[in-house]
C-alpha cells in the first residue's frame, strides 16, 4: 500500500510539506490530494488512478501506464 492509500485509510497523517511523492505500482490508488509543496510526482503503473489535481509547484510528473487516467491538467511549472 502506498503512502497516499495509507493517508486515505487513516493509517498515516498527510505530510502537507512533502516535495517528492512516489506511489508507483499501487493498484489501489484512485486519487492524489492537492499537496501545495509537491514538485515531483511518480505514479507509474497506478492503474486505478483516475485524476491528478492541479498543483502549482509541480515540475515533474511520471504517470506512464496509468490506464484509468484520461486527462492531465495544465500546470504552469510542469516541464
Amino acid at each position: 500500500m502506498c503512502i497516499v492509500c495509507q493517508w486515505n485509510s487513516g493509517e498515516e497523517k498527510i505530510d502537507w510539506n512533502i516535495e517528492i511523492l512516489s506511489c508507483g505500482n499501487c493498484t489501489a490508488l484512485t486519487s492524489i490530494p492537492v499537496l501545495p509543496k509537491l514538485v515531483k510526482l511518480l505514479c507509474v503503473d497506478c492503474t486505478a488512478l483516475t485524476a491528478i489535481p492541479v498543483m502549482a509547484k509541480l515540475e515533474e510528473l511520471y504517470c506512464g501506464d496509468c490506464t484509468a487516467l484520461t486527462v492531465i491538467p495544465v500546470m504552469a511549472e510542469l516541464k
